[in-house]
């Protein structure tokens, strides 16, 4: 005879590699119009994707829309910016104010809070891709909700990718002097969703039946999961009656998974507690077997 049963899962938390930023790219994470000090301004860009942005490799323009009409002043980028690092670009007086140079002086950042700054790809203004924007092209920014005047415009953390169309919910403006201004510092935290949230994952046990007097083995799946993710473990409770089956083994033997460490607590009657790590990020599915008989066998 067959017994069926089910199994809960509870507690499902995936753990991020700390080096993976998902797929992102390269952003205008923050604008600063000092409001002590207009010689203090800059531009901070943010690699929020996975690999280097090269600018001897790949053209980028930084450019800037005076007043939404037809004026621009706009600068090529040079050097590169490494995964999770910023890029600045700052005037003559960068270094005085905030002890550093910047990684590209130029004269460009004279935008009061109404001016656009545009980052454009694969050429200027005239020839490249729009590709992120603080403020709206061909729109004067004053009275405008991404007006920035004496301040500055931060985006928010949780955001990894570019965007052609500013978006107000990714930003924040907030009233300020060179000492609010932290040039260099945008960090991508783990809480505000750089990163896969669990929600997109699945874990699913393929079978429900076991053989009354039977040894069944139950494989446990992790799915939609790629290495893009950056998961580098995963832990979770699995639950089952034990008055109708009792626990054996768990087992990653043979199996995509083979090249990890499965920690299985099985000391709570009915619940296991597992934990799998893995040097590299997570793979599309790694399986868990797990073995369970019927008390009685």
């Amino acid at each position: 005879m067959k017994h069926i049963f089910t199994f809960i899962f509870s507690g499902l938390l995936l753990v991020f590699s700390q080096t993976a930023r998902g797929q992102g790219g390269l952003i205008i994470s923050e604008v600063a119009d000092p409001g002590d000090e207009y010689t203090g301004r800059f531009i901070e860009l943010y690699n929020a994707g996975t690999d280097p942005v090269d600018f001897d490799a790949q053209t980028y323009y930084l450019s800037r829309q005076s007043n939404g009409g037809s004026t621009w002043g706009e600068v090529q980028l040079t050097g590169s910016v490494a995964p999770g690092a910023t890029y600045l670009a700052g005037g003559s007086a960068f270094s005085s104010f905030y002890g550093f140079a910047p990684d590209l002086e130029t004269g460009i950042l004279t935008g009061n809070g109404d001016d656009a700054y545009v980052l454009f790809r694969d050429g200027d203004h005239t020839t490249g891709t729009l590709v992120d924007i603080l403020g709206v092209v061909d729109v004067d920014g004053t009275g405008e909700p991404w007006e920035y005047l004496d301040s500055r415009a931060v985006r928010l953390e949780g955001v990894t990718d570019p965007s052609p169309v500013w978006t107000a919910a990714e930003w924040e403006i907030l009233p300020a002097g060179v000492a609010d201004c932290d040039p260099g510092t945008h960090q991508v935290s783990p809480g505000d969703d750089p990163s896969p949230d669990s929600s997109d994952f699945f874990l699913s046990v393929v079978s429900d039946t076991v053989d009354y007097g039977q040894v069944a083995e139950v494989a446990v799946e992790a799915g939609a999961l790629t290495s893009e993710d950056g998961i580098i473990a995963y832990q979770f409770d699995l639950t089952y009656d034990p008055a109708v089956l009792e626990y054996a083994d768990g087992s990653v033997a043979g199996t995509l998974a083979a090249g990890g460490t499965l920690a299985i607590n099985d000391q709570s009657a009915g619940t296991l507690s597992e934990l799998y790590a893995f040097c590299t990020a997570y793979r599309e599915r790694f399986p868990a077997y797990h073995s369970f008989q019927h008390p009685g066998c």
